[in-house]
């Protein structure tokens, strides 16, 4: 049997794309001197994203009933750039460093399906419950 996330697990793992994000992607790139004008561009939408995630993160509860496309459209836009950043970054770095960041992308594609299935099944499971607690209210009086 699967392990199902909880509303708190996900808060979580948005906290950690987040944080990860940031330290392991943008303070790099914000350290070198000398970067292209792209890669500066591409951080700044970077942060932005990661913004979104500490947002939901922190909202996750109210997002899931009310916004759930809020949440999908962070996750969506995270998976987009993602992606795009691959290919603009192919143009600037040699084979091996291809390879790495082909392998850094498929992880964060993972990472982001796997978010993006858990938030729509907790969402479906949160809105049923806030259906069934309109019926029983309706019913009861």
């Amino acid at each position: 049997m699967a392990m199902k996330e909880t509303v708190s697990s996900l808060r979580a793992y948005f906290f950690l794309v987040a944080g990860l994000g940031f330290f392991f992607e943008v303070l790099p790139v914000l350290k070198q001197e000398g970067m292209p004008a792209v890669f500066m561009g591409l951080m700044a939408v970077r942060l932005f994203l990661l913004l979104g995630f500490v947002v939901v993160a922190l909202r996750i509860q109210h997002f899931l009933l009310n916004a759930s496309g809020f949440v999908k459209a962070v996750i969506g836009a995270n998976l987009a750039y993602g992606i795009a950043f691959y290919f603009v970054l192919g143009h600037y770095i040699n084979a091996y460093d291809a390879g790495q960041q082909l392998a850094y992308t498929m992880v964060g594609l993972a990472i982001n399906i796997y978010l993006w299935n858990n938030a729509v099944r907790l969402s479906k499971e949160l809105q049923g419950g806030k259906e069934a607690v309109k019926i029983n209210e309706t019913l009861g009086s």
